[in-house]
């Protein structure tokens, strides 16, 4: 039957091994250490002034989209009063007649 050799005489692993483990062990600590010391080192201020800009940026995409839903209702009303067969007949008589076809959204039910 083999011997089995003592634990001082077991295989040592390499130093790469060795040191992968190590790195393994530490990186959990070392991420957020490193996060916590660009904090420190550089304050809050960048992300406060990006954070700015950010909301600089939003008010400006509210505007375009509240221009964008007046556009939309503008083209709703303007096909709805297309649609209109009165208002087409009216239309096309001031048209007949040489006169300007008034402006704005048919009334209906008058």
């Amino acid at each position: 039957m083999p011997r089995r050799p003592a634990p001082e005489d077991a295989p040592q692993p390499p130093a790469a091994q060795e040191a992968a483990r190590l790195l393994v062990r530490l990186v959990p600590v070392a991420v957020p250490l490193l996060l916590f010391v660009l904090i420190v080192a550089k304050g809050i201020q960048p992300a406060l002034e990006e954070r700015a800009r950010r909301l600089e940026d939003l008010e400006a995409v509210e505007r375009r989209y509240e221009l964008a839903l007046e556009a939309r209702d503008e083209a709703e009303a303007n096909r709805a009063e297309l649609d209109d067969p009165v208002g087409r007949e009216r239309r096309r008589r001031i048209r007949d007649e040489g006169g300007t076809p008034p402006t704005g959204t048919p009334q209906r039910g008058r």
